[in-house]
């Protein structure tokens, strides 16, 4: 009796997986994110940077994929830029969009609600 209900665990806990990586992908299809090479499910992009220096790599990459790239390293999604030019347009341009800080609860704490110039937002200070 308890065969067939291992057998099926397996089974249903296989094909909850095939669903979950099928629809990561459409879902990625869709995104507005940058260009970004192949990625494992837990380290994310952080195997295209073993074996050589970081920012050779890095270079390996950005010639591959353009100047403005997205690796997920681990958890955290990062935006890589290796252009002067796009740089300058994301600084200049944008600077309101990526000045933002990310609201952790530590700095929540340690800065009274966010008060200190550290980790307060932007345009309150």
């Amino acid at each position: 009796m308890q065969l067939p209900i291992t057998w099926l665990s397996l089974v249903l806990t296989l094909v909850i997986c095939f669903y979950k990586i099928l629809k990561i992908g459409n879902r990625n299809r869709h995104s507005k994110l940058p260009p970004a090479p192949w990625k494992l499910p837990i380290i994310g992009h952080s195997h295209h940077l073993l074996g050589q220096l970081p920012h050779h790599s890095l270079s390996d990459l950005a010639k591959k994929h353009g100047p403005l790239m997205f690796l997920q390293l681990a958890e955290i999604p990062t935006v890589i830029v290796s252009s002067s030019k796009v740089a300058k347009e994301i600084f200049k341009t944008h600077d309101a969009v990526f000045a933002e800080r990310p609201a952790l609860l530590a700095a929540q704490i340690i800065c009274y609600d966010y008060k200190c110039i550290t980790f307060s937002t932007y345009g309150v200070i």
